[in-house]
């Protein structure tokens, strides 16, 4: 696989679904199992926050840098993700930023100068 490798989607409740597949055929072997189970959890948290709260069509980027992998979702959406205090275990949403801060090295956000936002998070390469 060359990277970058871009996958374009729609505002879906079936992207988060493509995204996940995406994300596992493109980085399958190129990171750990545990690791690729974290960017699968990912990407999915991150495009379903996309659809649900951008309510926007989303992008999802791969990028390799040979030590780390980059997973980047971008949105339409202005509001910046807002860390929300620890979700109960009964809570059906709030984890996301409480998953980035945990399974990645580094995690940030990053304004888009024509609209939107890209939330972006790296993970060590196997």
């Amino acid at each position: 696989m060359a990277l970058p490798s871009v996958l374009e989607l729609p505002k879906s409740l079936r992207s988060p679904g493509r995204a996940r597949r995406f994300v596992r055929d493109e980085l399958g072997g190129r990171l750990s199992p545990e690791q690729l189970d974290h960017a699968v959890l990912l990407v999915s948290e991150l495009v379903t926050n996309a659809v649900l709260h951008a309510g926007t069509p989303c992008t999802v980027e791969l990028r390799d840098s040979g030590a780390v992998v980059q997973l980047r979702v971008s949105d339409g959406g202005t509001a910046l993700p807002a860390r929300r205090r620890t979700p109960s275990d009964a809570a059906s949403n709030g984890r996301g930023l409480h998953l980035l801060e945990h399974v990645t090295l580094r995690w940030g956000v990053e304004e888009v100068r024509h609209g939107g936002k890209v939330v972006w998070a790296e993970l060590p390469c196997s």
